[in-house]
């Protein structure tokens, strides 16, 4: 008889232990895997994404800001420096316009540091809906030529409803103008002109106030214990000449007792600086001789200093130093309104030419400082480059609000082609009084396609 080949039963015990543990330790890593990528996939990405990255929530969309090391110089390092970013970029038109911007107002735009989560300031000095092209003001804590040159730009978000807290500008800075529609200041005061005469014109950065003296253009803003400075101050502004050979004041809040500063170009076409002691005598740049000859039709960034650790006064034309005046003296207080483009008692001070960028600070600002802000403001299209495009797979409840959110700026976008071809309508019919109906789709399509072409129009109009 044939003998059956038998296992030990130490040896079967010891091959089924070993087969278990391998199937349960396969069947776990499985199920764990699959957890995990339907998670990602269909989860919550404010809670997935965001703890594998740092990005800020709500948010569909990001980009990589660059900007160049040379943009800083001087090997001073710059702190809480407000930097002009101009871009132009598809991503940044409206969504009814084939972009991805939902608020009208582009304050759905975002600036972080490096690291994706630190929110910078910004101010939003303007934003074109139809070419996606935004100048926006953004404050890095530190600018240096070592320092990290990496931003984060995020966009496209339905919860943003107004502009970021404006927390830009220092508080000492006093004052900001952009000149963007009126002369009312846009830093944390926003200080309310009372304005005669004055109309848009091109500025140096988006529009700029265009004065005539011999309208008598100005804007006079009332008594401001912020803005009566009595040590450093920095009054800067881009300006464009339409007359030489007299006294043109660009800033001023000077009246007719002791105290005040002045920024001015004198009669030798030369920019001055001064302000009045408590004595009453005016302490003035504008006897120095060596300055800058400034010239007709063309921009000047130009700056007036008192640097009270140096007892100077001092003046800059396009970043560069041009002239000093040494004294032992400083500002006076003032009971005096401040003034933009004339000295409240001088009728032949009146300012002839275009103003922009206006800004009073209660600081000195070096030539590290005020050529960096030259070198910036006139290059802000190539100083700055994005990446591509980083899709924050956002939650579907997120989506939904940001396509609700396009669905009311549709709505709204309707309403005022309406508004626009029924005024259209009045035209076409020369009607006065209770207008006659649109007739046919063909008058409603020339109406549309009027409306189009006074808008484009426009459009070319404001970009050149």
């Amino acid at each position: 008889m044939r003998k059956r080949l038998q296992l030990k039963p130490k040896t079967k015990v010891t091959v089924s232990t070993r087969i278990r543990l391998v199937i349960i330790v396969s069947s776990f890593a499985i199920v764990v895997a699959v957890g995990f990528i339907l998670y990602y996939q269909f989860g919550d990405v404010e809670d997935s994404l965001a703890n594998q990255e740092n990005v800020l929530p709500d948010f569909n969309y990001r980009k990589k800001l660059t900007y160049a090391k040379d943009i800083v110089k001087g090997n001073e390092v710059l702190l809480n420096f407000p930097v002009l970013i101009n871009l132009t970029d598809p991503d940044l038109r409206a969504a009814n316009r084939g972009g991805k911007i939902i608020h009208p107002k582009g304050y759905d735009i975002r600036f972080t540091k490096a690291d994706g989560k630190s929110v910078l300031p910004a101010q939003v000095e303007s934003f074109n809906a139809n070419t996606g092209e935004i100048n926006v003001w953004v404050v890095l804590d530190t600018l240096s030529s070592k320092s990290n040159n990496l931003l984060y730009m995020y966009y496209s978000n339905a919860i943003i409803k107004n502009e970021l807290a404006n927390v830009l500008w220092s508080d000492n800075v006093k004052g900001v103008w952009h000149c963007n529609g009126d002369l009312n200041a846009k830093n944390n005061r926003k200080l309310k002109a009372t304005t005669i005469g004055t109309a848009e014109a091109k500025g140096k950065i988006g529009a700029g106030r265009l004065f005539s003296s011999a309208a008598k253009n100005c804007a006079s803003f009332d008594y401001s214990e912020e803005l009566d400075i009595k040590g450093d101050f920095t009054l800067s502004a881009w300006i464009y000449l339409n007359e030489k050979g007299r006294e043109q004041v660009i800033v001023s809040n000077q009246g007719d007792r002791p105290g005040g500063y002045r920024l001015f170009i004198n009669k030798n076409n030369e920019l001055a600086v001064d302000f009045i002691n408590t004595a009453g005598k005016r302490l003035s740049t504008s006897g120095v001789e060596g300055a800058e000859k400034l010239e007709l039709n063309r921009w000047y960034f130009v700056a007036g200093v008192y640097n009270s650790k140096l007892n100077q006064l001092q003046t800059y034309v396009d970043g560069i130093f041009d002239k000093s005046l040494s004294l032992s003296d400083a500002p006076a207080n003032t009971s005096a309104s401040l003034q933009i483009g004339r000295n409240q008692f001088d009728e032949d001070s009146y300012f002839n030419g275009i103003l922009d960028e206006i800004k009073i600070t209660a600081a000195t600002r070096t030539q590290s400082w005020l050529a960096t802000e030259f070198y910036n403001q006139i290059a802000p299209k190539t100083l700055f480059s994005l990446g591509a495009t980083e899709d924050l797979n956002m939650s579907a409840d997120a989506r939904l609000r940001n396509k609700q959110a396009m669905g009311e700026n549709n709505k709204q976008d309707l309403k005022n082609q309406d508004k626009a071809n029924n005024q259209q309508a009045k035209k076409l019919n020369g009607a006065s009084g209770s207008p006659n109906a649109v007739s046919s789709s063909a008058e409603i399509i020339q109406a549309r396609l009027n409306n189009i072409k006074r808008v484009a129009k426009e459009n070319d109009k404001a970009q050149n």
